[in-house]
């Protein structure tokens, strides 16, 4: 979701903290993005349109969307929450990620990565998904890989709540 604020009078892009608005003609910002230190000085609008630009073709991808729309199935359909997640403590959502993107590098080799492999219904699992097509496969490892991002930052976003306690 885009954030709207107003730029600066001068037109060109303001800064918010490490924030930069990207301001489009008439005086609208659109979006923030976290720039490097060294890209926060003021930024013209032509160079904002082609962050701008940048930002929608990969924010608005079909393969930004089919990861995500993934990661909302393994939440609804699958019950893998948060809650859920939070109990791979051994990188699991990160080894799946890479036994999948093993099968769909090498056509092979994946399931030896497979963080459960105890049963017969594990190896179901793992069958289903890299029978999928190639960007299927792909989609599912994002999400995966999202997963274990989010499980990252709960476990950070705590440690830190817990040192200010």
């Amino acid at each position: 979701m885009l954030a709207f604020r107003p730029c600066s009078p001068n037109g060109h892009a303001t800064m918010f903290g490490t924030k930069v608005w990207d301001a489009a003609p008439g005086g609208v910002a659109l979006g923030p993005w976290t720039l490097k230190k060294k890209e926060r000085d003021i930024m013209t609008n032509t160079e904002i349109l082609e962050l701008t630009e940048v930002f929608e073709s990969v924010y608005l991808s079909g393969s930004n969307n089919a990861v995500l729309s993934e990661r909302v199935e393994q939440i609804v359909k699958h019950g893998r929450d948060a809650a859920h997640d939070d109990n791979h403590i051994q990188l699991e959502l990160a080894r799946a990620a890479e036994a999948i993107l093993r099968e769909y590098a090498y056509g092979s080799a994946g399931f030896e990565a497979w963080p459960w492999q105890t049963d017969g219904k594990d190896k179901t699992m793992f069958d289903h998904i890299v029978a999928k097509k190639s960007f299927d496969q792909l989609a599912v490892a994002g999400a995966l890989i999202l997963a274990e991002m989010d499980r990252l930052d709960r476990i950070a976003k705590k440690t830190r709540r817990d040192a200010e306690d």
